[in-house]
């Protein structure tokens, strides 16, 4: 009977207080970026990041926050207007809205040279850096204008993608 006794009293006060396992976090030790975060014991770091254990639960929205060796930091207001710009952009938007700003001459010239399926491709990846990158080379061999520029970055910025950020 007193092993009865026992094992209830300490299943209540193992329920009665307050429980909480430490999390893992994996980051990018130079930017602070967190890779993962959660209950991994085994998570190793790779070249440039490190590994690291917290007493803090994983937040929601873990891309709004880095990781500063001890604790969580909250991204500013920009950053994470801008995460949330990238998760939410739409492709399919971006390119109605480009087929109503360009000339229906000008579209099919630039769909011939695959212009229109490369962007498409580097945005749905998601590869804003490579976007940026590809509309410059763009511009420099002469395949689309600055005027042909604006137009696609007025068409990012409707839905809050800036290139001049990347």
């Amino acid at each position: 009977m007193k092993i009865k006794h026992l094992a209830i009293f300490l299943l209540i006060i193992f329920l009665a207080s307050p429980v909480f396992a430490a999390n893992t976090v994996k980051y990018n030790e130079a930017t602070g970026e967190i890779l993962a975060m959660g209950a991994m014991p085994n998570l190793e770091a790779g070249l440039g990041e490190a590994v690291a254990t917290v007493d803090a639960e994983t937040p929601a929205n873990i891309s709004h926050y880095t990781f500063n060796g001890t604790t969580l930091v909250q991204k500013s207001a920009e950053a994470i207007a801008q995460i949330e710009a990238e998760r939410n952009f739409n492709t399919k938007i971006f390119f109605g809205r480009l087929i109503q700003e360009f000339s229906a001459e000008r579209w099919y010239a630039l769909s011939k040279l695959g212009v229109g399926w490369t962007m498409d491709q580097l945005i749905s990846y998601p590869n804003w850096p490579g976007l940026k990158a590809y509309a410059t080379a763009l511009i420099s061999d002469e395949t689309i204008t600055e005027a042909d520029a604006v137009i696609i970055n007025t068409v990012l910025l409707e839905q809050g993608i800036n290139l001049e950020n990347y």
